[in-house]
């Protein structure tokens, strides 16, 4: 891959992981992690949101970099 492609996923990989961390949280923690606490596997529960949120920006990255090395190939 070109190293426009390759760097350009890799900035909105980034993006997309912090910006995905958040809903994420909310989607899978619900209400109990901010008031009463989510028991004994809180913790796990949490890092499990962290990876959930880097694989989604593993793709976005890789799809991003797929999509600009087409696009410039068909530009040549």
């Amino acid at each position: 891959m070109s190293t426009l492609a390759v760097k350009v996923g890799v900035a909105l990989g980034m993006v997309a992981t912090v910006v995905s961390f958040f809903p994420l949280f909310r989607l899978l923690m619900g209400e109990c992690f901010f008031e009463q606490g989510c028991g004994e596997y809180e913790n796990v529960q949490v890092i499990g949101v962290a990876l959930a949120s880097c694989l989604v920006g593993v793709v976005a990255a890789w799809g991003v970099a797929r999509l600009v090395r087409m696009m410039g190939r068909r530009e040549q």
